[in-house]
């Protein structure tokens, strides 16, 4: 089962099955969702019948043990982004004087969009030549458009929406060569993520 949350609700049919179940948990499901009772009350009973838990990180572990889960049942797998497909490209400042910033991150609270966009806005009010590209896809996509306008970053700010666009290894792969600094903020969203 992709996600803790997901799994629960297969709990007890997986249980009447009998048979292995390894669950992933990488995201609002090993973060914001265990500080609901009901979830952490499901979870106590996923752990009885589950056969191996993959977390994200040591942190996410950790919370899983404190709410019940037998430690040895934990693997911890980092779901790298695949850097072999990403070649290293030397950059030369003789190239160009702009500066190239770009993220690739969903469009989503957790992932910063809004504060890096602030950041953004104060480089450029102090007089330094950038660009940002933002892609990604996702619900927030209307909000970070208009923070985008709201604060007059129109000409030097990009947003790419690629959620029908395919392959994003591709498209990701030609933008980044051609920007010079990739940056990716993060918060704790509202929701706990």
């Amino acid at each position: 089962s992709h996600f803790g949350t997901t799994a629960c609700e297969m709990n007890s049919f997986l249980k009447k099955v009998n048979r292995p179940h390894v669950v992933t948990i990488y995201g609002y499901d090993g973060s914001g969702a265990i500080t609901k009772k009901s979830v952490v009350k499901k979870y106590r009973r996923l752990f009885k019948t589950i056969s191996i838990m993959v977390v994200l990180c040591e942190k996410v572990k950790q919370r899983m043990i404190a709410l019940g889960c037998d430690p040895a049942k934990i693997r911890i797998w980092n779901m790298p982004a695949g850097i072999e497909n990403y070649s290293y490209k030397a950059r030369s400042h003789e190239q160009s004087k702009t500066t190239r910033f770009i993220m690739a991150a969903r469009f989503a609270e957790a992932k910063g969009h809004l504060y890096l966009l602030e950041a953004f806005s104060k480089i450029l009010k102090k007089g330094h030549d950038c660009r940002l590209t933002l892609l990604g896809y996702g619900h927030h996509y209307e909000m970070i458009k208009k923070k985008i306008f709201d604060l007059n970053l129109d000409s030097n700010v990009t947003l790419i929406n690629n959620e029908l666009s395919g392959d994003f290894s591709t498209q990701y792969n030609a933008l980044l060569n051609t920007h010079d600094i990739f940056v990716l903020p993060s918060i704790q969203a509202q929701d706990g993520t």
